[in-house]
């Protein structure tokens, strides 16, 4: 089983039959019209949401039937889109209303559209929907409505940089409703910071500020000069600390606290919470940029860092192997000024040097807090790196890893495209196989099988981790459902000398395209060989599992009674509880399709 546990999860594969039947017997099947909201909204809370919105879609009343259930059910479908970020899928659904849809909701999807807008950053498409929201719904709105509306206008100024905008704005909705809620006052600090009014917006917070107020006030203060600087990265940096804090809090904190320690005149601070803040960045939506921090920020704040470090140890540039030792004996006491020190030989050193500092950076990045969050956003968010293509190739390179490993099929892509050979440094095979996952990956199916081909011709031998690393991009055809791609690929590997064990779990993996093939007769005979080939009867786990899907694929293709002897078989040699009352009902499944000879009685006898 060692060679599954290294494969990102594939060896609950072969159990995985057991399992979802033990999970079945205590599942009892729900419609979705009979859960609450509350309870489809916790379902998308633990993590769920597409379950939870495809029970929406399930039990959603028409619009034309009921339209206030409509409502209430629409309003929980946005609610778990937003919570889920989808900003522009709930937009768009706004946008495409029923008939029936009662006038108050149209108003508030059109409010809403406007404030999604506005979170993506699209400040004059969300002024468009607030203009057509003002002339076509305005004679029916409220006052709450229309306050809501131009609050909206303003923040869409902010988003656009139109500080004096909003700067004017912002006094005419104080003059309109001087009795505006607390909540106003957000906004409010929001617009004076952006518009270098740190002193009034201090002298116009309550006299109580929590949550995302308090935040904006420490800022105000650190501006205004009203607040110690090192007891303002007391504070920020306390609270970014605690454990009651979202990402996106935190976030903000760090840049709090990165001004502190600009104020303190303290590079190394500095430092340590532009990383902080650039790893979490993305927690923050496009709109807040108050908060921004760009990676051009986290640079300079490492090069003055790594400057002043240098300087006393009495370094010089260009002495890059000094510099080089300089970060290592920074370790692991002192991070953030080891990654200060390789970032000045990575700005400012010899050409040779370079693409090492960048690459060990990268490492440093990785292993510690910061993670390749920030390493992300010193690459992909800086002014200095404004095209792909002035990335340098070894960090491109490790950036597309780091992209498939979240799933991003497309920064993948397109940080590939820019690299037509294997950087230095990185040797061809592991860059062969990198372009050939992203190809796969990324729908070019037929480039990324070219590929894994060039590499069995190129690799007579691929020994243990090689071998692995290379059916792992196998596995990825097999989930493009590429599998006569896949099975070429498998059986070519099983003409090298393989031991045992390795061809074992060859022939499952074809087993398992060949079902997915509903190919079932020789899936059945691939199962099996794989079962048996180590041991006639297939009684070891690797064995049993084998057998077991065997079993499944026999039973599905009529072949009742070879199946059930070997669920018979399976169920003398195992132990566990689960698996065993699994295999019973298999049985028992099989009884219902076709009697078992075993249960009908002999006849009796004629007397003589």
């Amino acid at each position: 089983m060692t060679f599954r546990d290294s494969m990102n999860g594939r060896c609950a594969r072969a159990y995985r039959p057991f399992l979802v039947f033990v999970l079945l017997l205590v599942t009892l099947p729900l419609r979705a019209a009979d859960l609450p909201l509350v309870r489809l909204q916790e379902i998308a809370a633990a993590g769920a949401p597409g379950l939870a919105l495809k029970r929406l879609d399930a039990g959603q009343p028409d619009a034309a039937d009921d339209p206030r259930r409509w409502v209430e059910w629409e309003r929980a479908r946005i609610s778990i889109l937003v919570e889920a970020g989808a900003w522009e899928r709930a937009a768009v659904r706004l946008a495409d209303l029923p008939p029936a849809t009662p006038e108050p909701f149209r108003r508030w999807a059109l409010e809403q559209r406007a404030a999604f807008r506005i979170e993506l950053g699209e400040a004059e498409r969300a002024r468009a929907l607030l203009r057509e929201l003002v002339w076509g719904a305005g004679p029916g709105a409220d006052s709450g409505e229309l306050r809501r509306w131009r609050q909206l206008v303003i923040r869409s100024y902010l988003v656009d940089g139109r500080t004096g905008d909003a700067v004017t704005a912002l006094r005419r909705f104080d003059q309109d409703y001087p009795d505006a809620p607390p909540e106003w006052a957000v906004l409010r600090t929001r617009v004076l910071l952006r518009a270098g009014r740190a002193a009034e917006a201090v002298s116009r917070l309550p006299a109580e500020t929590s949550g995302e107020l308090r935040v904006l006030g420490l800022l105000a203060r650190v501006r205004a000069a009203e607040l110690a600087a090192g007891a303002a990265w007391e504070e920020a940096v306390g609270l970014a600390q605690s454990g009651d804090r979202s990402l996106a809090e935190r976030g903000r904190l760090w840049v709090v606290a990165a001004e502190a320690a600009a104020a303190q005149s303290s590079p190394e601070r500095r430092a340590l919470a532009l990383e902080r803040a650039a790893s979490l960045a993305q927690q923050l939506s496009p709109s807040d940029v108050l908060f921004a921090v760009d990676g051009d920020a986290l640079w300079s704040a490492w090069i003055d860092y790594g400057l002043l470090a240098g300087n006393r140890r009495e370094l010089l540039i260009g002495d890059d192997p000094r510099w080089f030792e300089a970060a290592e004996a920074s370790l692991p006491q002192h991070p953030v000024r080891a990654r200060s020190l390789l970032a000045v030989v990575a700005q400012r050193g010899g050409a040779d040097s370079r693409p090492r500092a960048h690459a060990r950076l990268l490492e440093l990045l990785a292993a510690d807090k910061p993670g390749m969050a920030a390493a992300r956003h010193a690459y992909l968010r800086a002014g200095r790196y404004a095209s792909v293509d002035s990335i340098p190739e070894n960090v491109r390179y490790r950036l597309v890893d780091d992209a498939l490993a979240r799933n991003d099929v497309t920064e993948a892509t397109r940080l590939l495209a820019t690299l037509s050979e294997a950087p230095s440094g990185v040797e061809p095979f592991s860059w062969q196989l990198l372009r050939a996952r992203v190809l796969v990956l990324g729908g070019r199916i037929d480039d990324g099988v070219d590929t894994l081909h060039r590499v069995l011709d190129e690799h007579a031998e691929l020994p243990g981790q090689r071998l692995d690393r290379f059916l792992q991009v196998v596995f990825d055809l097999q989930g493009a459902e590429e599998h006569e791609a896949a099975m070429e690929l498998l059986e070519r590997v099983g003409l090298r000398d393989l031991p045992p064990q390795r061809r074992r779990e060859l022939l499952y993996w074809q087993a398992e395209s060949r079902e997915a093939q509903e190919r079932y007769q020789e899936a059945a005979q691939l199962f099996l060989r794989s079962a048996t080939l180590t041991d006639p009867r297939g009684g070891d786990p690797w064995g049993q599992t084998a057998l077991y899907q065997a079993a499944e694929v026999l039973a599905q293709i009529g072949l009742v009674g070879d199946a059930r002897r070997i669920y018979r078989r399976l169920l003398r040699v195992t132990e566990e509880d689960a698996r065993r009352s699994t295999l019973r009902h298999r049985l028992q499944q099989l009884r219902l399709r076709e009697p078992d000879p075993e249960d009908v009685p002999a006849p009796a006898e004629e007397a003589p």
